[in-house]
């Protein structure tokens, strides 16, 4: 098993991602949320976490997020294609 691997499953990342689709609004969204990757360069994983931070602020503050819909276009680019 590989650094990454082995990071990942230290991680629970498959659960993780799980838990994070089963909250999404449409199977779109649930497809991205389980793609979502594990970044192994650390100032992407930092910018990452910098947007975790500032949407755990928003929490704290009592704001509400967007929900983790993500529209289902495909219908609409194939009739788009023809």
């Amino acid at each position: 098993m590989d650094l990454a691997a082995r990071s990942r499953a230290a991680l629970d990342w498959p659960d993780l991602l799980a838990e994070l689709a089963a909250r999404a609004h449409s199977d779109a969204g649930r497809a991205a949320c389980l793609a979502l990757p594990l970044h192994d360069d650390v100032d992407e994983a930092r910018r990452h976490m910098a947007a975790v931070d500032e949407l755990a602020t928003l929490l704290r503050r009592g704001e509400t997020l967007p929900g983790l819909s993500v529209p289902e276009v495909e219908g609409i680019l194939s009739a788009a294609e023809k």
